[in-house]
């Protein structure tokens, strides 16, 4: 990758410019231009660096091109976020400057201008929470990234169909499945930390009080269930 960024990059940059200028195009567009063909370039050099290492293809048929597929996915996702949160600015600006127009006063003031833009962004955000993803499907389904956009259906589907579901199952369900004892005076409960240990993997959990104080029944410790354990930070 170090090596794809030497040689080519400062005369295939400064070719473009002088093109774009004599096509009398603004700043504005030739930086955006060059910026982006600059990407292509760089990317192209990548996934034909990644095609022709022969450590890479040793590791089995098809890996350079599975690893260039993946690298195109992220590459087209981020230019997705990239795309929605560019209409996002746009729409922000266009909102700006009708404020400004239609309220000369008021727009000057500080704290109504921001809470007129805070909300137009919490709309825009509701209504287009999917269009990263959708454009996201529409780029891959261009360059064919089947594998990419199986996984992105599927987050999509999970997140407006599943999701709102489970949230409302689980919204509700905040009795403890489990209830342990030590044998430990805690005066300020902030200064200790509950730690679980389970197949490999901690996790740190607030210690919270129950009203009234209860006892529960002693848990073997059985490899098969998590560790529960109670540390002073």
């Amino acid at each position: 990758l170090e090596r794809e960024t030497r040689g080519w990059f400062l005369h295939f940059r400064e070719r473009l410019i002088v093109e774009l200028r004599q096509q009398k195009r603004s700043d504005e567009e030739i930086e955006k231009e060059v910026n982006d063909a600059v990407m292509r370039e760089y990317l192209e050099r990548v996934y034909a660096g990644i095609h022709s290492n022969t450590e890479l293809r040793e590791l089995g048929d098809g890996i350079p091109q599975l690893l260039v597929e993946q690298a195109q996915a992220v590459v087209l996702m981020h230019r997705a976020v990239g795309n929605v949160q560019q209409k996002l600015s746009k729409s922000k600006d266009t909102l700006r400057e009708r404020l400004e127009k239609n309220y000369p006063v008021r727009s000057r003031i500080g704290p109504w201008l921001r809470d007129r833009l805070r909300n137009a962004e919490e709309s825009f955000i509701e209504e287009c929470k999917w269009s990263a993803h959708e454009e996201a499907l529409t780029l891959c389904n261009n360059q064919h990234l089947s594998q990419t956009v199986y996984f992105l259906n599927r987050d999509l589907t999970f997140m407006k169909e599943r999701e709102p579901v489970l949230k409302k199952e689980l919204k509700n369900d905040k009795s403890p499945t489990r209830i342990f004892h030590w044998r430990t005076h805690i005066w300020f409960p902030s200064n200790w930390v509950v730690r679980r240990s389970f197949q490999g993997h901690q996790r740190s959990y607030p210690p919270s009080l129950a009203q009234p104080p209860h006892q529960s029944p002693h848990h073997a410790l059985i490899p098969a269930n998590p560790y529960f354990w109670l540390k002073k930070k």
